[in-house]
Formats: C-alpha cells, sequence, structure tokens
C-alpha cells in the first residue's frame, strides 16, 4: 500500500476530538478547588503539606518522564503497537516545563522535610555521622544544581522527540529513514541518559529523606514504577480517543493486545526488582538496611505493604493473565485507572513512613529519633488526598492543551499502513 493510499484511508481532520476540550473545562473547576485546599493545607501544616506534595508530585513527575521514556522504546523497537499512543505520549511529557514550575514549593520548602538540609548535630549519631559522610553531595545548593541540569535535559529531550515526530509528518514520504535514522540515534543514548537521570533525582527527592537508608535498586525499582504509570496512561488515552475520529480508524485489537502484554511485563520486572531489593536487604541482616522495611511494615503501615504487595502486583499480574482482558478496551482501561492509583499509593508508602509524631505530637524525621526508639505509625492525614488531586487536575489540564496542539495520527510513520490493513483489525 503506497503513502499516499494509507493517508486516504484515514481521517481527513487529524485535530483533537471534541472530547478533550471537554475534559480541560471539567478539570479546570477541580483544580481551582483543590488548589485553595491545597493552600488550606500549607497554612494549617507546612511540612505535611510538603510531603503530600511530594508523593503526588512525583507520581505526575513519573507519567510524564515514563511518557518520554517510552516513546524512545517505541522509535527503538519499531512495531505498530506505539502507533495510537503516540500523541497521548508526546502530550504527557511535553508537561515537564508545567512539573519544573511546580517543583518550586518542593525546592523553596525543602528544608522542612529533608532533615541533612538542617544543623547535623540536631540528628541522633547514626544519621549525623550518615549526613557529615555525604555532605558532599548532600547539600542544598549542589542539590538545585541537579534538580536544574535533570530538569534541563528532560526537557530537551521531550522538545527533540516532539520536533522530530512532527517534522516527519510534514516531510515527504521519501525520506522516512532519515527521520528514523534520527529518532533511534537520539532514543538510543536518551534511554541512558534517562536512566542516569531518573536514578539521581530518585535519590534525591525521595530516598534521602532518611539519609542513613541506601539502595542500589532504587532508581531502577522507580523506572519499572514510570514504566506502569506510562503504559497505563497510553492505554487510557488510546482507549477514551478511539470513541471517536480520527483514532478509531487506527485503534485495533491487536495494538491493545500488545500493549496490555507490555504492562503485564512492566508489572512483572517491578515485582522482581522490588522483591530482589528485599531478598538483598533481608539476606544482609543489616541494622542500617533492614530499618527501611521495619519502618514499612508496623504501627499500621505493614496493611500499606500488603496492599501495595497485593494491588500493584497480584492482582494487576493475574487480571492480565487473561487474554480477553488484554484485548478489550474497556476492561484494560480500567486495570490502566487502578495502576495509576496504585503507583501514588506506593509512593505514599516509600515518603510518610519516614516521620512519626513524637511525644509532643509534633512530626519529625526518622533521622531524628533513635531507630531503636522510633516507632511509625500511620495517621489518616487529609492533606494526602487533597494535594495530590490538586496536582493531578492541573496536569490533566496541560496534558488536554497539549493535544490539542498536534495532529493525532502520526501520518508518517511507516507502520501506519500495516495497521489499516483490514485483516489487521481482528488480528
Amino acid at each position: 500500500m503506497s503513502s499516499q493510499t494509507h493517508i486516504r484511508s484515514i481521517p481527513a481532520d487529524l485535530s483533537a476530538p471534541p472530547m478533550v476540550e471537554m475534559w480541560r473545562r471539567n478539570a479546570l473547576p477541580v483544580a481551582g478547588i483543590f488548589i485553595i485546599g491545597s493552600i488550606i493545607a500549607g497554612f494549617y501544616d507546612f511540612p505535611v503539606f510538603l510531603r503530600a506534595y511530594l508523593t503526588g508530585y512525583m507520581l505526575f513527575l513519573g507519567i510524564s518522564l515514563g511518557s518520554m521514556a517510552l516513546l524512545m522504546v517505541q522509535h527503538l523497537a519499531g512495531g505498530k503497537f506505539g502507533i495510537p499512543s503516540r500523541r497521548v505520549l508526546e502530550a504527557a511529557g511535553r508537561n515537564v516545563p508545567m512539573m519544573i514550575v511546580l517543583f518550586l514549593p518542593i525546592a523553596i520548602g525543602a528544608k522542612s522535610i529533608y532533615a541533612w538540609m538542617g544543623p547535623h548535630t540536631a540528628m541522633v549519631e547514626g544519621a549525623m555521622h550518615a549526613a557529615n559522610w555525604k555532605h558532599v553531595w548532600l547539600n542544598y545548593p549542589f542539590w538545585l544544581v541537579r534538580a536544574a541540569i535533570c530538569f534541563a535535559i528532560w526537557w530537551f529531550y521531550v522538545n527533540r522527540l516532539t520536533r522530530l515526530s512532527i517534522g516527519r509528518d510534514n516531510d515527504s514520504p521519501n525520506n522516512l529513514l532519515k527521520w528514523q535514522v534520527r529518532l533511534e540515534n537520539l532514543s538510543g543514548f536518551g534511554i541512558v541518559v534517562y536512566s542516569l537521570t531518573l536514578t539521581c533525582a530518585s535519590v534525591d527527592w525521595i530516598m534521602s529523606l532518611d539519609v542513613t537508608w541506601f539502595s542500589t535498586m532504587y532508581g531502577l525499582i522507580f523506572l519499572c514504577g514510570e514504566g506502569i504509570s506510562a503504559l497505563a496512561l497510553g492505554i487510557i488515552g488510546m482507549t477514551l480517543l478511539s470513541r471517536d475520529e480520527p483514532l478509531a480508524s487506527i485503534v485495533k485489537v491487536r495494538e491493545l493486545h500488545d500493549n496490555g502484554k507490555l504492562l503485564f511485563a512492566f508489572v512483572m520486572l517491578f515485582a522482581y526488582v522490588s522483591f530482589s531489593q528485599f531478598l538483598i536487604i533481608w539476606c544482609g541482616n543489616l541494622p542500617e538496611e533492614i530499618s527501611w522495611y521495619n519502618q514499612r511494615t508496623h504501627g499500621g503501615w505493614g496493611y500499606w505493604a500488603v496492599a501495595v504487595l497485593a494491588f500493584h502486583f497480584c492482582l494487576p499480574w493475574l487480571v492480565l493473565l487473561s487474554r480477553d482482558i488484554k484485548r478489550h478496551g474497556r476492561a484494560l482501561r480500567r486495570l490502566a485507572y487502578f495502576m495509576i492509583l496504585m503507583r501514588g499509593v506506593d509512593i505514599y508508602w516509600q515518603v510518610e513512613p519516614n516521620f512519626s509524631r513524637n511525644s509532643a505530637g509534633k512530626w519529625v524525621s526518622v533521622n531524628f529519633i533513635e531507630k531503636a526508639q522510633f516507632a511509625p505509625h500511620w495517621h489518616p492525614e487529609w492533606q494526602f488526598l487533597v494535594v495530590p488531586v490538586a496536582i493531578g487536575a492541573c496536569w490533566l489540564v496541560g496534558l488536554c492543551m497539549q493535544l490539542k496542539k498536534y495532529p493525532m495520527i502520526p501520518v508518517n510513520d511507516p507502520q501506519l499502513y500495516e495497521i489499516l490493513k483490514p485483516e489487521h483489525a481482528h488480528a
């Protein structure tokens, strides 16, 4: 099938369907209401607000960065599975500039949640020793510099991926090889850079909440989690947008099945690396390492640990074993919603047990209490519902605005014509 034939086989209007604008209008009042609630939360208890903000921020930043990484995987691997979700992932990646702005509250209030940013002498002996030893890396100015470098790199790759993708669509079909080579070269090196910068960010922003704990697998666990989030977003976007043209012409059963299988693989990979970290620490049985898991399995946090195990791995794994569910858009989309929710629960479980109330009822970091006396107890805080929803609503508004900027189908992708074959629809 020639390029002219397959271009005539898709709708003439490739702009985003009206439902995208409806999503944006519906998300705006939600964002406004919950932003007001977040402001109230900040005045009510600023440290708790910051921890809730960090939890929501890492969830939606992870979706944007995971989308960027998944785009690179699509360009390197080829295949048809990524075409229906291509523009959704590009739009999510282009939310990175918004996430740079949303990082400002964390940067401004960082000293309220990162114990190592304050005077080390206020810490217990073990934490003080660790903070002094790591001071070359863990100091506020260098922390800000690393954050700025990571954001600059992510912004560059997001912009470059979009420009090359749109440039290929606007060029002659005879020049497709040139664009494919550029995208592959950018993506091959970009995957490595993404892995390094994500490791740096996850260590700086989450793992360093407890200055005494460390794990060489932490960045990889976050990478797998972001892969799950991005795949879930892609599935949600392609199944919802396929209710109308132009995506209704190219979202076929096989693409749903392929994305479901890839989500299944990422769920297993996430479980594998998470269990590997636990197994290594359990076998070592060193006090400075096992404390992280002790904090997350006692005082009510054990129920959250079981929930992460059961609903972030076991349930999705069992559901995705079904071939029929992976080929059913509505069922797969519901699972994708659930996976994003559980990703937020997992980040909450990683962030909040680093803090506990002392005898005076004040929240303090684990680094200010002797580990033998540290007894974390789960306390429900309404900020952890209000603040992440505010960030998510703002993020959704940005996503809708980005979706409306470019055509919804990459018309010059060399794999597109195969999707449009009649026999492909029921494969």
